[in-house]
């Protein structure tokens, strides 16, 4: 099972041109979706097994057949424990260690919905491993968006 932690920035509105920003940071293992040894394993076990032991302290959004989205509580998660994307000197050093790395997403709309700025089609094109691409991320992460912003 692929396992999510992420947390985001807040949105932001463009004022002239009414373009929303949306960031997401996400936590990867050696350059990809984190991914658990066991194919099948319980959100309750993959908290205690995986998370909790590793400093992750947050919720869990949303459960699919395949990945755990676990939206990270920022003030309760030491984020200066991580390294980030851009703590590397090269993206090749960062696809080898644990990282959070930025997706961001760019639009009129939120992630998932109508996409008049071609944003999905960029997301497309940087996969992800085994997990999919980063619109296959975004998906499962908009859930998240639907339901705090709801």
């Amino acid at each position: 099972m692929f396992i999510i932690p992420y947390y985001f920035t807040k949105s932001q509105v463009q004022s002239k041109t009414e373009f929303k920003l949306w960031k997401a940071y996400v936590f990867l293992s050696g350059g990809s979706i984190w991914e658990t040894e066991e194919k099948k394993i319980s959100a309750v076990k993959a908290v205690d097994s995986y998370l909790t032991p590793n400093g992750f302290v947050g919720r869990v959004t949303l459960v699919t057949k395949t990945a755990m989205y676990f939206e990270i509580d920022q003030e309760k998660t030491n984020l200066k424990n991580f390294y980030y994307w851009t703590d590397s000197q090269a993206n090749a050093v960062a696809e080898a260690e644990d990282v959070f790395r930025p997706f961001t997403w760019l639009g009129d709309t939120r992630p998932g919905q109508e996409d008049d700025w071609g944003w999905s089609e960029e997301c497309d094109s940087l996969p992800l491993g085994k997990f999919g691409s980063a619109t296959d991320l975004w998906k499962g992460l908009e859930h998240s968006l639907r339901e705090s912003r709801a």
